[in-house]
């Protein structure tokens, strides 16, 4: 199991990581705390798994969710289904 602090991860991977956080919070400002309409954009992903990396988030940068949360997104279709087949 991987320590994302450990210093031999792979870079690929880091990105990986970085570019799910991106779409968890853009998820966040489109649903908001609805982590059963999330999973639409994250098939690989459950509901607990989308509630974990909430708290975590919340944990770690709150004022983030904060603002994800306060200032929403338009709900704009044609860009979810793109991002659902990526």
């Amino acid at each position: 199991m991987y320590d994302v602090r450990s210093e031999d991860l792979s870079t690929s991977l880091l990105i990986v990581l970085f570019t799910e956080t991106l779409k968890f919070y853009r998820a966040l400002q489109v649903y908001g705390t609805d982590f059963s309409l999330m999973q639409v954009l994250f098939k690989d992903r459950s509901r607990k798994e989308l509630k974990l990396k909430f708290k975590k988030e919340e944990r770690m940068r709150g004022g983030l969710i904060d603002k994800a949360l306060c200032s929403p997104l338009d709900f704009d279709t044609t860009e979810l289904e793109k991002e659902a087949r990526e």
